[in-house]
C-alpha cells in the first residue's frame, strides 16, 4: 500500500512476526522503517516490567460501530463488561478440549 501511495503519512511498522530482516530492503525503498516487536519491547526495558493490576472498571477495548443506523460510534467495554459475558456465555455453551475453532470475525464480535 506504501508503495502504491495509498498511506503516505505510515513511516514506521511494528512487525510482531520477527520478519523484519526479510522485508527491510523493500520498506526502505518506500521510506519506511521496521521494527521488530520484542527487539523494540527490549530496547525498551519493558520485558520484564511487572504491569499494575487491572480493575473491573478499567477498559478493555475500544468498539467501534457500524453505522448503520447513523454515524459510527466508539463504544468503551471495561474489563467487567466481557468478564460479564464470557461468563454468560460459558453458562450457554460448555467449553469443550476436543473442539477447535477458528474465528474469522473482526475482534469487537466479542460474543465469539
Amino acid at each position: 500500500m506504501k508503495k502504491e501511495g495509498l498511506c503516505p503519512n505510515v513511516r514506521t511498522l511494528i512487525c510482531m512476526n520477527g520478519a523484519v530482516s526479510e522485508l527491510q530492503e523493500e520498506a526502505s525503498k518506500v521510506d519506511l522503517t521496521l521494527m521488530n516487536f520484542r527487539l523494540l519491547l527490549k530496547d525498551m526495558e519493558l520485558v520484564n516490567v511487572e504491569l499494575e493490576h487491572t480493575k473491573k472498571e478499567d477498559n478493555y477495548i475500544f468498539s467501534y460501530t457500524s453505522g448503520t443506523t447513523g454515524d459510527a460510534k466508539g463504544v468503551k467495554l471495561n474489563h467487567k463488561n466481557i468478564i460479564s459475558s464470557t461468563q454468560t456465555i460459558k453458562a450457554r455453551f460448555p467449553v469443550l478440549d476436543r473442539v477447535v475453532a477458528i474465528s474469522y470475525l473482526p475482534y469487537p464480535h466479542s460474543f465469539e
